[in-house]
């Protein structure tokens, strides 16, 4: 069995907000977080405190999704929300973040997103990625999609010559 947490949280700033640089005495220049980071930081984080979700140890599989009328780049929004995770101990570090999926969803209020984090120390994972891979070659394959809201089970239906099983995973 693997671990899911789900939060839904506040839309980070864009990365090119995050940042800021100062000048300091003799010429020299820091970066600092910008006082709209700092802002998201502590109200996403009193936000996701308030959900309790439970850590995620190790490697970890990252889901976002953000709303589909967003200005900007999809792109920038990930940093905010690793670095996010990772402050409140839900993540040990985003160098872990093994694969990423980052799409628009248009039931999302545009300030919103959610976030899924799922374990990726299981063996479920890695049969889900062979089985989605399996799926891609076959054209007799049918998938019943894993939905936005993630139920506690899924199943995914596999109708191949090759493998006529089912692979059920569960989530606590």
């Amino acid at each position: 069995m693997y671990k899911m947490i789900y939060v839904n949280l506040p839309l980070p700033p864009s990365v090119n907000n995050l940042w800021r640089s100062i000048s300091r005495k003799y010429g020299k220049i820091s970066v600092i977080k910008s006082s709209k980071y700092k802002e998201w930081l502590h109200y996403a984080g009193s936000e996701l405190n308030s959900q309790k979700p439970t850590p995620v140890c190790g490697e970890y599989c990252l889901e976002i999704f953000l709303p589909e009328n967003m200005k900007g780049d999809i792109d920038n929004r990930i940093k905010a929300i690793n670095d996010l995770l990772a402050q409140h101990g839900l993540i040990e570090n985003d160098r872990f973040n093994k694969r990423l999926v980052v799409d628009f969803d248009k039931n999302i209020s545009t300030s919103r997103c959610k976030i899924y984090v799922f374990s990726k120390n299981s063996d479920e994972i890695d049969k889900m990625e062979r089985v989605e891979r399996s799926l891609e070659r076959d054209t007799n394959a049918s998938l019943i999609k894993l939905t936005k809201n993630r139920p506690k089970l899924h199943k995914i239906a596999i109708n191949s010559e090759e493998n006529k099983s089912d692979v059920i995973l569960n989530i606590d």
